[in-house]
């Protein structure tokens, strides 16, 4: 019990280090956030950070930050279906809607159209 109960308070505390980071996350994902940024929302070192980062969620920050943009994207193509991809990309941080369309076919494995097409159903 003691190893395994020490590794649980090490992650249970690694998730309070990083709550600031996961807000600003939250709250600042449609705008650039750096890796600077992140470490400091947790009052981390960047090295330091990037560690913690990958250790409690198995993604690096930029990796996670994508991840939720497209989430959120997704969220947005299937409740509004009069806004533009462009408008959803830019809403949701992407610098382009290249990017936007590159990352979503990354991460949910069809086109951000096609996937609109599929929720109409």
């Amino acid at each position: 019990i003691g190893e395994f109960g020490e590794e649980r308070r090490t992650f249970v505390h690694i998730e309070d280090v990083l709550q600031k980071t996961f807000r600003l996350v939250d709250q600042s994902f449609a705008e650039e956030l750096s890796l600077e940024d992140a470490a400091t929302a947790s009052s981390l070192s960047v090295t330091h950070f990037c560690r913690l980062f990958k250790k409690a969620t198995g993604m690096t920050f930029h990796e996670y930050l994508t991840f939720f943009r497209v989430n959120r994207a997704e969220k947005m193509l299937t409740s509004t279906q009069d806004k533009k991809l462009a408008e959803v990309a830019f809403d949701c941080g992407f610098g382009s809607v290249s990017s936007f369309i590159r990352n979503f076919k990354r991460y949910k494995h069809c086109a951000p159209s096609r996937y609109r097409l599929g929720s109409e159903d």
